[in-house]
């Protein structure tokens, strides 16, 4: 609480693949670096205020217990409201000192991500674009079959660029559910949390193709994807893990190279192993299950470098654009060997 905030502190640098790290660094000293210096400044304010709010916040509580625990009585003898409303009301002004107290690091991590992540998103293509506020299009999902059920859908951090001719939409997705409890009180429950992707190629796929997560015999046996007959797969991993279905065999089989398969094995183990994935009309689509936020900035108390976003982002996208390599999307269907 009394420390000095200290500046910039060095951080543990880019981090890439050998082959790329050259180029990577080249962009973040040109495009980069030169804005962290303004931001480790806007940092180190951001966490001075937050600490003044932080002690007022302290003082605030312990008067405010000291009260409720004076006027106790009083306060439960005059009041209707019961013991558990009394007490929620007169902790009511430390709940609003506490997200007070919490506004000027939010303050900062906005700021960072509406002027420095499209800055970031830039380094893949001039093409790139970085939206905090808005989300992908759910009706393709809907249309393709793997959006679970829900009554609520947040989406943000929306992300579009192209590559190999190949355009990507990339958001964070939170899905939720409705329901009475015992006591006839609407609650709600999260169904999903993660990414939804969508790639979209020059042509049609010719094939409309689901996986999800093998459901077991039961699930098997009461898919609900009309039109669409279970493939057999050859790969035995795969199969043990994935059920797929499609309404063209043999298209199916070529979307379904060993390639991909692989690829969707390791992606599943990198990003949430229970993945739903579909091949409909012209676009690739993924939701990806994830507890994670992974378009967030680095923790306030970190100098404000922007290295660790820049290497995490530069990773994942890595990942994603490994997918449209392997299937050579921007041939149609990856038929060429």
């Amino acid at each position: 609480m009394g420390a000095k905030i200290s500046p910039v502190r060095p951080g543990k640098g880019l981090q890439a693949p050998s082959e790329e790290l050259p180029k990577l660094q080249q962009y973040y000293r040109q495009h980069i670096k030169p804005k962290a210096s303004q931001y480790e400044r806007l940092r180190i304010k951001s966490l001075k205020q937050c600490r003044t709010r932080v002690a007022l916040f302290v003082l605030t509580l312990v008067v405010t217990l000291l009260l409720v625990w004076h006027y106790w009585y009083d306060l439960m003898y005059y009041s209707s409201l019961g013991p558990e409303a009394s007490f929620a009301l007169a902790l009511t002004p430390v709940l609003l000192m506490f997200f007070w107290c919490k506004k000027p690091i939010k303050a900062f991590q906005t700021q960072v991500k509406k002027d420095l992540f499209p800055l970031i998103f830039r380094y893949f293509g001039d093409d790139f674009t970085f939206s905090p506020n808005d989300g992908l299009p759910l009706r393709p999902f809907r249309d393709a079959g793997i959006l679970p059920k829900h009554d609520i859908a947040h989406s943000s951090d929306f992300i579009t660029g192209s590559y190999k001719q190949v355009e990507l939409g990339i958001s964070e997705l939170v899905l939720k559910s409705e329901y009475r409890d015992s006591k006839n009180k609407k609650r709600t429950s999260e169904v999903f949390k993660g990414l939804a992707m969508t790639f979209t190629v020059p042509q049609n796929f010719g094939c409309h193709a689901v996986l999800i997560r093998d459901r077991g015999l039961l699930g098997k046996l009461s898919s609900s994807y009309s039109g669409l007959k279970q493939m057999k797969l050859e790969d035995p991993v795969f199969e043990k893990e994935f059920d797929v279905f499609a309404d063209n065999q043999i298209n199916g089989r070529v979307l379904m190279n060993p390639l991909f398969m692989e690829r969707l094995l390791d992606l599943s183990k990198k990003f949430g192993r229970d993945l739903r994935c579909a091949f409909h009309g012209r676009q690739l689509l993924i939701l990806f299950p994830s507890n994670k936020d992974r378009f967030e900035t680095a923790s306030i108390f970190e100098g404000a470098t922007f290295e660790k976003e820049f290497s995490q982002i530069h990773s994942e996208m890595q990942q994603l654009f490994a997918i449209i390599d392997i299937l050579k999307l921007e041939t149609r269907t990856g038929y060429q060997a």
